[in-house]
């Protein structure tokens, strides 16, 4: 019970429940599902006949097996990889991250930067490339919290001096998701930063596993997005680093970022 009420303290942690934080639970839920058994056995246990004693708690332990099997029997036996991450991680793009991540390694070499705006490390991981800066999760970045500006100047500071042969900006929301006031000021400082400096390469686009769209075509990529979704590859003009040098710890330009 003491172990219990840890783990119940742990997944309450800020009172932001996700699914799989619940994972927390699980392994003190299966121990305590285990006693419940035994003390089913020795509920019985008055019995001689060994079925009265073996039945009902091999019952229930079926019954719970054959019961989480049958509920999730669409992702454990029907569905292909692809479609069971959508159905699991619902619009993140997981299942397209090889196909981005292939894009991302054939225009760059071992020794490039990329720097993912976004929260997807996994590009990185798949395109064997190591990222630009240090914030490969944008969440502390964007929160309601007091270091939150502090580490946004930070990751622009560190984007801008390593000046990387990539950026990849992700979308995962839809448009008419109210975005915090610090999501804002990043993407009003990534696509001023990216206009300046880089050029669009591809897009990907996409609703669901069955409506998905690559666009290469430079006449497009000038184009708004046609999906709900979307991940835009960026490269570095020729001359940006010799042209621009990094500002990222300039006063000026940091109070202007402020603003």
């Amino acid at each position: 019970l003491g172990w219990l009420c840890a783990s119940l303290c742990a997944l309450s942690v800020g009172f932001y429940f996700t699914a799989h934080y619940f994972i927390l639970v699980l392994p003190v839920v299966a121990i305590l599902f285990g006693i419940g058994i035994r003390y089913l056995f020795h509920v019985f246990s008055f019995s001689s006949a060994r079925s009265v004693r073996y039945i009902p708690p091999s019952f229930v332990v079926f019954i719970t097996i054959a019961g989480t099997l049958f509920a999730h029997r669409d992702v454990l036996f029907q569905f292909p990889l692809p479609q069971v991450m959508e159905t699991v991680y619902h619009f993140n793009p997981f299942p397209y991250s090889i196909e981005i991540a292939s894009l991302i390694k054939k225009n760059t070499v071992p020794e490039d930067r990329v720097a993912i705006i976004g929260s997807e490390p996994q590009l990185l991981f798949y395109a064997q490339r190591k990222s630009a800066t240090a914030f490969i999760y944008i969440y502390s970045i964007l929160e309601n919290q007091p270091l939150a500006e502090q580490f946004r100047l930070e990751m622009i500071r560190q984007v801008e001096s390593s000046s990387p042969k990539l950026l990849v900006y992700t979308n995962i929301y839809p448009y008419w998701y109210t975005k915090p006031p610090g999501w804002i000021a990043l993407d009003r400082w990534f696509f001023t930063y990216a206009q300046s400096q880089y050029h669009p390469i591809a897009r990907f686009e996409y609703h669901n596993i069955r409506d998905t769209v690559l666009i290469t075509d430079p006449a497009l990529l000038e184009k708004k997005p046609t999906h709900l979704f979307w991940i835009s590859i960026y490269e570095r003009n020729g001359d940006a680093q010799d042209s621009h040098p990094p500002q990222g710890d300039n006063p000026e330009r940091i109070k202007r970022l402020r603003e």
